[in-house]
């Protein structure tokens, strides 16, 4: 017997492929990239103020809060809106049973080593994995941007304090002002080295972008799932919070001078494109599926056949 042929190790190789892609994609964006890409170094013009602001130790959004906006969020709202499709399904569509002669089936149930595995438990899975296929790809996206254009933080003056190569501070005598530094080093003996590799990564926003692509792939995935009509002013309700979310972490940043307005607009770019690229192009939410239906081929013989009948798609209601 080919083991291939095997429900169980079929499911079993899907598990092991998906966690191994999944592991390979951030471990390039979190490891290999910021470690194998080069940051440009870029020079700078003595007064230029956007570069000039001084630095805030302390700042409202920090990392575990973007984690948990990219992370826990999305697979809470996911997990919550799954189990309440399977214990408050959807009222059966006269119009398409009329129409296509039958009414579309749930999803498929997976059974592995003899348990059925719950609906809810597959769907929850799949659009997991789509979902943080798609960070990743955001991820690595901001970080080739950030070693490619090495744009200077807002905070640069202050955590630098730029050393031209005569050991004269830059930008101190009135002659520099306006003048373009290109060869420096960066004096401060209190900043951290992550501290000066951050200072140059400022373009664009991976906080702005990845809580942008959490956002609106749940908009859309709400737009998808809560089609009941007395849920659709709380679906409204909940997709306008997320973005509103998006939008406050996005002035957090400008704010706290952390990055530019344009860094956190481009950011949030690149996680809206990409959530409208996972959502509609590679998840499961939008797939129409052919269905077939027994119809009379010759009414003189009655003889039937099947004929393949595409649903209209509904994207939103």
């Amino acid at each position: 017997m080919n083991i291939c042929n095997n429900p169980n190790t079929r499911l079993l190789m899907r598990l092991i492929v998906d966690v191994l892609l999944l592991s390979s994609v951030f471990t390039v964006a979190l490891v290999i990239l910021p470690q194998m890409l080069r940051t440009r170094h870029r020079g700078f013009f003595c007064g230029d103020e956007s570069i000039s602001y001084p630095f805030k130790q302390d700042t409202i959004l920090r990392r575990i809060h973007v984690t948990i906006l990219a992370i826990a969020v999305p697979a809470a709202t996911i997990l919550i809106i799954e189990m309440l499709r399977v214990t408050f399904p959807a009222p059966k569509s006269a119009t398409s049973t009329a129409k296509y002669g039958h009414v579309p089936k749930p999803p498929q149930r997976y059974v592995f080593v003899g348990l059925r595995i719950p609906t809810f438990v597959s769907e929850c899975y799949n659009l997991m994995g789509v979902y943080l296929f798609g960070l990743a790809l955001v991820l690595i996206a901001c970080s080739c941007t950030k070693h490619f254009t090495g744009r200077l933080a807002p905070y640069f003056m202050d955590v630098c304090q730029p050393l031209l190569p005569n050991n004269v501070t830059a930008c101190t005598d009135p002659s520099h002002f306006g003048r373009f530094i290109e060869f420096y080093t960066c004096s401060s003996l209190t900043a951290t080295p992550k501290l000066l590799d951050s200072m140059r990564h400022s373009f664009p926003s991976v906080h702005s972008a990845a809580t942008a692509y959490a956002m609106i792939f749940l908009a859309i995935y709400m737009q998808a799932r809560l089609k009941t009509g007395w849920i659709k002013l709380w679906r409204c309700l909940l997709q306008f919070g997320g973005v509103v979310v998006a939008l406050l972490v996005a002035l957090e940043r400008v704010g706290s001078y952390r990055h530019h307005w344009s860094d956190v607009a481009m950011g949030a770019g690149i996680g809206c494109l990409l959530a409208f690229f996972m959502t509609i192009y590679v998840s499961p939410l939008f797939r129409q599926v052919p269905i077939k239906v027994r119809r009379i081929r010759d009414d003189s013989s009655n003889i039937y056949g099947y004929y393949t009948v595409m649903p209209k798609p509904t994207y939103f209601v």
